[in-house]
């Protein structure tokens, strides 16, 4: 996918949004960082998106993947650390 074109934005409904996050998980493949930035700068409802992007990106890249900011956001990150 060319960088110059714009990132999609979609509805609230997952259907609605699958070809959009397919579209930031391949766009942004290498770098979870920029696909989570991407997925929610894209404007319309990226709540779902992340949902599902998240967790696409971590079984891809695992927590080192993710940038600081990310992890430390988490609300229950020892409990999530513990998890994984």
């Amino acid at each position: 996918m060319e960088d110059s074109k714009e990132d999609p934005m979609s509805t609230c409904w997952v259907e609605e949004n699958f070809p959009a996050l397919l579209h930031f998980a391949y766009k942004h493949a290498e770098n979870p960082e920029a696909a989570i930035l991407a997925n929610a700068n894209a404007g319309g409802e990226c709540v779902a998106r992340g949902s599902l992007l998240g967790p696409l990106l971590g079984a891809a890249h695992g927590m080192q993947g993710f940038p600081q900011w990310a992890k430390d956001g988490l609300k229950a990150k020892t409990e999530i650390e513990n998890e994984i």
